[in-house]
């Protein structure tokens, strides 16, 4: 790459610690990542959950499914949670009415599981231009935290 230097020349500037290696695109080891990382999520997330917390999720879900937000606090139904994250359970409602009831602890999770997965890729996106080559360790720590992966994943939260 050609570049004008303080006193008019052209310089030609070594780019070669900016370059990808042959045949390696700088997006290839971050979709391995993730997909890694979807994978033991996927494996893991159906053996348990927090029952009491995803039995409320799933209660909420049908309630909402059945109801819609508009009437879902009528009476005295209890819930503690905002309203976004209500909607994101309303479609999992509809979807656990169609889906066999094995499924439905993974179902209850995917919110999470999906968040996880976008978290480790705005850290790859924030990091890749200052750090240039070998920053995937980032998003790598990220995704096999024994702590997200045990919150998200196993116990089932979102928050």
């Amino acid at each position: 790459m050609a570049v004008m230097a303080k006193d008019g020349s052209i310089a030609e500037r070594d780019t070669s610690l900016h370059r990808q290696p042959a045949g390696r695109h700088p997006l290839g080891g971050m979709v391995a990542l993730l997909a890694l990382g979807l994978a033991l999520r996927v494996a893991w997330a159906g053996w348990f959950g927090h029952s009491g917390d995803l039995a409320t999720f799933m209660s909420w879900a049908r309630r909402l499914a059945t109801v819609g937000p508009a009437d879902f606090w009528s009476g005295s139904y209890w819930c503690d949670y905002l309203p976004g994250y209500l909607l994101v359970l309303w479609p999992l409602g509809w979807l656990a009415r169609v889906i066999p009831s094995e499924a439905h602890i993974l179902l209850f999770k995917i919110p999470s599981i999906l968040a996880d997965l976008a978290t480790a890729y705005l850290i790859w996106r924030a990091t890749r231009a200052k750090l240039n080559r070998g920053h995937l360790w980032l998003p790598t720590i990220y995704l096999f935290n024994p702590a997200i992966l045990f919150n998200a994943t196993l116990w089932g939260q979102v928050d």
